[in-house]
């Protein structure tokens, strides 16, 4: 019975090995907790940029609708007004081109449908355009009513830019591991 104390008394009062049985796992944990930590953070870094990302692909499509708007209610027709109006629609172009790049670049399934959308912006704003071009400025604030001008041409485009914002919202948060289509 002596003996299996002695056992005991040993095992118990062994040297503790602080490298090896306290410090090494409290660093392991401290570095995991921390590794863990910052890949969280990442993954909602990169939630809110992709959120930000289709938030000006949807932007810039409102962008081009209210484009013929602009034109049309343009003050004159010196080169100065015309210049700058045709800088902002090539600006609207090319952040078009972008947004597109990117959406298809992030979700193919997602790319095809904007690509669509865009097209559909474009042909429901086209004879707009047109027509702006050719409408003459306004002479006054009176004039700045359009009195429903563009309006039907506008809504169809509109109801379609709506829905596709509500598929941006799958690409989120929990909505993105359901098995729905995009």
């Amino acid at each position: 019975m002596t003996q299996e104390l002695v056992v005991i008394a040993a095992a118990t009062s062994a040297p503790v090995n602080l490298a090896g049985d306290l410090l090494i796992p409290l660093i392991v944990g401290l570095l995991g907790g921390s590794v863990g930590a910052g890949l969280v953070s990442q993954i909602f870094a990169s939630a809110d940029r992709r959120r930000d990302s289709y938030a000006e692909a949807v932007a810039i499509l409102l962008a081009w609708c209210e484009f013929p708007y602009m034109i049309r209610r343009r003050v004159d027709d010196l080169p100065a007004t015309l210049q700058r109006l045709a800088d902002h629609g090539h600006g609207l172009q090319d952040r078009l081109a972008r947004s597109e790049a990117w959406v298809t670049a992030e979700s193919g399934a997602m790319g095809t449908k904007y690509t669509a959308l865009i097209s559909d912006v474009k042909a429901s704003t086209g004879p707009l355009l047109n027509e702006a071009w050719e409408s003459p400025p306004i002479n006054g604030p009176a004039d700045m009513n359009l009195n429903g001008w563009g309006a039907k041409a506008c809504s169809g485009v509109r109801q379609h830019i709506n829905e596709f914002r509500g598929r941006t919202s799958r690409r989120f948060g929990w909505r993105r591991i359901l098995p729905l289509k995009s």
